[in-house]
């Protein structure tokens, strides 16, 4: 599942229902330039992140039982940590850590240029509970994977 487009999807969702794209972008770029995330857009973010988690859900339900998830493009979950992409990022780990819970797995790509340093979004580490909750892909793998699928082989 690409994280970023369906966020995106959903905020821009929420702003065109309210006529209200363009103050949310004007919103965006005052966030980007002072760090202040304003109420009125935190409001927004905060609402797309529901329904984003909405989606997941719905989509981790069409997959049947044990499905496993994986997210990628999802730096924007660091970008508005604050407003609710923590939390679903988070709250996507500990249901893969339980069982019984959905999503029964969860693969997060984190790209990075130092595999062996801990895992970022956006500069921001990753939590992960040991080595056991990561896995370095190898430049070979991908390639092998992109070229024709035959990597897990």
């Amino acid at each position: 599942m690409d994280l970023g487009a369906v966020f995106l999807a959903e905020l821009r969702g929420i702003a065109d229902e309210r006529g209200q794209w363009d103050a949310v972008l004007r919103s965006d770029a005052r966030f980007a330039a002072s760090g202040e995330l304003s109420r009125g857009l935190r409001s927004y973010v905060r609402f797309a992140w529901q329904r984003t988690e909405e989606r997941l859900g719905e989509r981790v339900a069409e997959a049947g039982p044990r499905a496993v998830v994986l997210l990628h493009n999802a730096g924007l979950t660091t970008r508005y940590a604050d407003a609710g992409g923590h939390a679903l990022l988070t709250g996507l780990q500990n249901a893969a850590r339980r069982s019984g819970a959905d999503p029964h797995g969860l693969w997060l790509l984190c790209p990075t240029d130092a595999p062996q340093a801990a895992p970022r979004l956006d500069g921001r580490i990753v939590e992960v509970l040991g080595d056991h909750e990561r896995a370095v892909l190898r430049e070979d793998f991908l390639s092998r994977l992109a070229g024709d699928g035959s990597a897990a082989a």
